[in-house]
């Protein structure tokens, strides 16, 4: 799932994000990238998140395996 995919906290619709990623932690076929997003809901609310996502590579260099994890700020 993408950030973009996810339902936000209390069935409120995303309206706009703005996304950063930070520098790839990367270990053979595998690699963490850290992010964060501001967003901006259909109803005028805000959210700031933080997160990871846990990648895997399969020999061509698509990911086979995505695990996103996030919090709140």
């Amino acid at each position: 799932m993408w950030i973009r995919d996810r339902q936000p906290s209390g069935g409120q619709r995303e309206e706009s994000a703005e996304c950063r990623f930070g520098v790839p932690i990367v270990d053979g076929d595998q690699a963490a990238v850290p992010w964060s997003a501001q967003t901006r809901l259909t109803d005028g609310g805000t959210e700031d998140l933080a997160g990871v996502s846990l990648l895997r590579f399969g020999a061509d260099g698509l990911v086979v395996d995505e695990r996103d994890f996030w919090n709140h700020r």
